[in-house]
């Protein structure tokens, strides 16, 4: 267009001669067959989600390897899920079903305009269960690029371990495991701890203790620091048979120190793991000696708490009240004075039951005379 303008000029001119040249070129059937592609739109991002699966992006890759791959990514977390498949027609609903049991139904389902994903079962299969199916613009990846980025990435990887060792499977969930605990470049973060909200555990994971193994060994710790009651490899116990009956005791020696209070031990040429209740040692006056102790110290406690239990409830000899003896034998009964002793048992039960009486003056009460 420029260089026919410019060609024109140099020859001749009427008014409007550029604006005549573009109207003869758009006319022309040739030149719109051959005219290069308008300018790029600039990119227009997804919004991002904010809670997990919310939004999936599905897409197919293959044959590749020998199989075909049904690639689901959330948009949120960026987690991934990579399905082997044999076809790519009776079995993605099957599929699709099985995953949405496991993470629940999302909003929003986007693909491309493959066959596989505008045929009529998966349309059907999606407007049942509520999910809003959204097509990307057809021979243009970038609309759906969350996930055709995901199939690069994951066609290079498993081409890398062609030469590893293990089957398709195993080499897959390789893959999926160092992907998901890899922090993504969009999120900073990693694919585990956006959708699961933690991050999985891997062998590196040993070399950073986490806080709760610090909390655990502080535990193990407080709990038993108090303890007493220890055994060591070699040492000559009595332990529990529970192939007789309860309370059965019979010799053994420890074999292993497996944990605090677990043993194993060796008996009759077997080898019994065994809790430290139900061991006990086989010197049995010293653990009787310990065991007399404790129960001294419980009597003595026991006791101590009696005698002020009793001070608390009956008063001492020296805190008797000041009552004075004549006012005491006011209050006694008649025949108890004259004989100084009681008739009967009831009559001295009686006569130690002091009554008492209101000092209120009773007053006549005033009738109103009308």
């Amino acid at each position: 267009m420029v260089r026919m303008k410019s060609l024109a000029r140099g020859h001749v001119y009427w008014p409007r001669l550029d604006q005549q040249l573009e109207e003869l070129v758009g006319s022309c059937d040739d030149c719109r067959q051959y005219q290069t592609l308008p300018p790029k739109a600039p990119v227009n991002p997804w919004r991002w989600p904010t809670e997990p699966w919310q939004r999936i992006h599905v897409d197919f890759a293959g044959p590749f390897v020998g199989s075909m791959f049904l690639l689901v990514v959330d948009s949120h977390s960026k987690w991934p899920e990579v399905i082997p498949m044999k076809t790519t027609t009776a079995e993605k609903t099957t599929v699709m079903r099985k995953m949405f049991s496991k993470y629940g139904l999302p909003h929003t389902v986007v693909s491309d305009n493959g066959p596989q994903f505008v045929a009529h079962e998966f349309e059907e299969f999606l407007k049942k269960n509520n999910v809003e199916h959204i097509k990307s613009a057809v021979k243009h990846p970038a609309s759906n690029g969350e996930v055709e980025r995901f199939v690069q990435t994951f066609k290079q990887s498993m081409k890398k371990s062609q030469n590893d060792s293990g089957n398709l499977h195993q080499k897959l969930d390789r893959f999926l495991l160092s992907y998901r605990v890899t922090p993504h470049s969009v999120t900073k973060e990693t694919p585990s701890k956006l959708f699961l909200k933690r991050e999985l555990r891997t062998r590196l994971s040993s070399l950073k203790p986490s806080p709760s193994t610090k909390l655990s060994k502080g535990q193990s710790h407080e709990v038993m620091e108090g303890s007493v009651r220890q055994f060591s490899v070699g040492d000559s116990v009595s332990v529990l048979d529970f192939r007789k009956h309860y309370g059965k005791w019979v010799t053994g020696v420890v074999y292993k120190v497996l944990g605090p209070v677990t043993y194993l031990i060796q008996v009759e040429g077997q080898t019994w793991k065994r809790h430290l209740n139900q061991i006990r040692s086989k010197s049995f006056s010293a653990q009787t000696q310990s065991d007399l102790k404790e129960s001294q110290g419980t009597t003595a406690l026991e006791s101590s708490h009696s005698e002020m239990f009793d001070r608390l409830l009956l008063p001492d000899e020296d805190h008797e009240s000041d009552t004075s003896e004549s006012q005491v034998r006011e209050k006694t009964s008649p025949h108890l004075l004259e004989s100084g002793k009681p008739d009967s048992p009831s009559q001295s039960v009686d006569s130690q039951i002091l009554l008492r009486r209101s000092d209120r003056m009773r007053k006549p009460k005033k009738i109103l005379d009308l």
